[in-house]
């Protein structure tokens, strides 16, 4: 009898229920995101104090980039996207949020990306506490590495926390004469007509727009050549804390081609604007590379804090996680919309 009661109970609790809707969001349902957003992310979210930065981050052609779960007609669930090309090919999650009126809401909308069926799907800056829900979706996780090169002729380091700094490694292949900062992408990069296999593509559309066109950031991108012909793009941003400042390098086009010569640049950085540091959060870089281009894995340097928090500053380090479909890809933190302020000071 009792089990009767709860079954028919139970049933008449989930026929009670508004039925849910997940779908892609379409024109006109920015407003009712940002307000989401507003109520359950934070009030005081860069998205959420501007809809040009909400617009450059998420806007679609056919709507925001976003996927919905309605209660009737009651948001209950975002999860947000960014591709990289027009063929939409490769997807990155970005701000992923239910209020659990079902305990699935938040699952739900993720199997339904996954029906899509697109080449990749992947998340940088994923919070530890859901990796789990991916585990068991059979997605790949784990941790970033974060890699950083020191200015070793300061004296002092106000953004830096630290102990003894290891040596300044000597770089063995010079080559800056081969580094070129520049104001664009060069369409013939092999890279755009070959990609790499095993990571996701980003367009020359993609790459102009993300780096060259943000409402709130300024990228510096510097082009590697040899023998005439471009074959990488590194892209940094300059951040400051009381009138010091340093480098992050956000991403590397064609992975780690022209590292060692890059750093080589890098150092002429620091020497003419004073920076105490470069540091990039990445995947699948070979650490050999990034050893002889005079870098140091922030992992293994003791009493190291390189900050990641800059709107506004605080003096710690972050792990970040990542997800992913793919098996080894190269990642980096401009991947997604993971290098976005967090506030707009």
């Amino acid at each position: 009898m009792l089990t009767t009661w709860i079954r028919h109970n139970l049933n008449s609790w989930l026929k009670s229920m508004p039925e849910r809707e997940i779908r892609f969001a379409k024109q006109g349902e920015e407003d009712v995101i940002i307000d989401f957003l507003r109520e359950h992310w934070h009030a005081e979210f860069s998205v959420v104090k501007s809809r040009t930065l909400f617009d450059f981050l998420y806007s679609g052609k056919s709507g925001p980039n976003f996927v919905l779960a309605y209660d009737g007609q009651t948001l209950v669930g975002i999860l947000g996207l960014s591709f990289y090309d027009e063929m939409r090919t490769d997807v990155f999650l970005t701000l992923w949020r239910s209020i659990d009126t079902r305990v699935t809401t938040g699952i739900d909308m993720l199997k339904f990306v996954l029906e899509q069926n697109y080449d990749s799907i992947s998340s940088v800056g994923t919070r530890e506490e859901v990796l789990i829900i991916y585990k068991l979706l059979k997605f790949n996780t784990g941790s970033m590495d974060q890699w950083v090169k020191f200015n070793g002729d300061l004296g002092s380091y106000q953004i830096l926390k630290h102990g003894d700094l290891p040596p300044k490694r000597p770089l063995h292949d010079r080559g800056a004469e081969t580094i070129h900062e520049v104001s664009g992408f060069d369409p013939r990069l092999q890279y755009f007509s070959e990609p790499p296999a095993g990571s996701p593509f980003k367009s020359h559309a993609y790459l102009t727009k993300r780096y060259l066109q943000h409402p709130n950031y300024s990228y510096r991108v510097f082009e590697y050549s040899k023998d005439g012909e471009v074959l990488n793009y590194f892209v940094t941003r300059t951040v400051e804390y009381n009138g010091a400042t340093a480098l992050r390098l956000v991403d590397c086009v064609a992975n780690d081609i022209g590292f060692v010569p890059f750093s080589a640049y890098v150092d002429s950085l620091f020497a003419s604007e004073g920076h105490e540091y470069i540091d990039m959060y990445c995947l699948n870089l070979k650490s050999d590379t990034l050893t002889q281009a005079g870098f140091y894995d922030c992992a293994i340097v003791e009493d190291l804090v390189v900050p990641n928090f800059f709107e506004p500053f605080v003096q710690e380090a972050e792990v970040k996680h990542f997800i992913t479909t793919l098996d080894a890809p190269c990642l980096y933190k401009g991947d997604g919309d993971a290098d976005r302020p967090f506030r707009l000071v």
